[in-house]
């Protein structure tokens, strides 16, 4: 009798030390659910922000983050499975943690597989460039409300920012700036040549080249992920109306300072002498849609429409005009 008893005092001890009653898993999942919050909570200093960033610098901040995470929550949990382990309580709640962070593996995994043919901008943080790129990279996304909606060819160059890679070289030539096409990095290296002369101009000037350069990037972004073939005066037009739209954002000092740069330099760059004719221009388009709304009580958006599509008109066909454009896009 006392041989059958040890006996059923020993399976009650086995019961009880597995027991898997709904009370006792709850509670255990309930613990488990708490712990979950404080690592959560432990984990927010070392989160990187992405407040103020665009869409897709903000995905690529929240990737990292992610990976973060997964590693302090496998941090935190072998601590916590030691201590339960060694003090021989609470150890289903290690096994729901350990189960929590393959869950959490898992998942980064799959995010990493998904986004692996993803053309967006992979790099978490942007190229080392000088300061006055940054700066005027500010500039240009301020003046002209860049905001972190894809719209024009601008907003989408700024939504790959961090892989903008803006040096000086001497391989522009006579050129202000060139934007060199890759298509073997896909979308990862996106890289901006500006001629060494600019190491001494001001963040206005070397801002109203980057709009060009920056614009040439924005179409290339876009035909590329459309798989479109790139009409050259088209793209040379986009450019050059941001550089207009950029140079009217700027108050009239600072664009009469640009202009007297450019009439001192005009027989360096053939793009001078159409941003010289940006003024004229603007009075031709502004003259002509005045005239229109004075006819047919045009709104302010519809006048505004009006201007900036003669505008574009009227740079397409200066640029279809000037022999170094023409050699450019008609190479023979």
């Amino acid at each position: 009798m006392k041989t059958d008893n040890l006996h059923n005092e020993e399976r009650i001890k086995v019961v009880r030390k597995y027991d898997l009653s709904f009370k006792r898993v709850f509670s255990r999942l309930l613990i488990t659910f708490v712990l979950g919050i404080v690592f959560g909570i432990a984990m927010i200093p070392f989160m990187q922000s992405a407040e103020g960033l665009y869409d897709m610098q903000q995905a690529q901040i929240g990737t990292q983050n992610m990976l973060r995470m997964v590693a302090l929550w496998g941090l935190f949990t072998s601590l916590t499975t030691l201590i339960v382990f060694w003090k021989k309580r609470f150890r289903m709640v290690a096994v729901f943690l350990v189960g929590c962070w393959i869950l959490s593996i898992a998942a980064a995994v799959w995010v990493s597989i998904s986004d692996r043919d993803d053309n967006s901008c992979k790099r978490i943080s942007m190229y080392p460039i000088e300061k006055e790129f940054n700066r005027s990279l500010d500039l240009i996304a301020q003046r002209m409300n860049i905001t972190d909606t894809v719209g024009g060819w601008l907003e989408l160059a700024f939504q790959y920012k961090n892989c903008l890679n803006i040096q000086y070289s001497d391989m522009v030539g006579s050129a202000e700036g060139v934007f060199v096409q890759n298509d073997e990095d896909k979308l990862q290296n996106l890289s901006i040549y500006l001629s060494p002369d600019y190491k001494s101009f001001d963040d206005l000037s070397i801002a109203t080249v980057l709009v060009h350069e920056l614009s040439h990037v924005g179409g290339y972004i876009h035909h590329y992920l459309l798989g479109e073939s790139l009409d050259c005066y088209e793209d040379e037009t986009a450019a050059f109306l941001n550089e207009a739209i950029f140079l009217n954002s700027i108050n009239p000092e600072e664009r009469r300072s640009i202009y007297a740069r450019l009439r001192d330099n005009i027989d360096l760059n053939p793009a001078f002498q159409i941003v010289l004719l940006f003024d004229e221009r603007e009075n031709e388009s502004y003259q002509a849609c005045e005239n229109i709304r004075i006819s047919n009580l045009l709104s302010e958006e519809q006048f505004n429409e009006c201007f900036w599509q003669s505008m574009r008109n009227k740079l397409e066909q200066d640029i279809r005009n000037n022999t170094y454009y023409q050699k450019q896009c008609n190479p023979q």
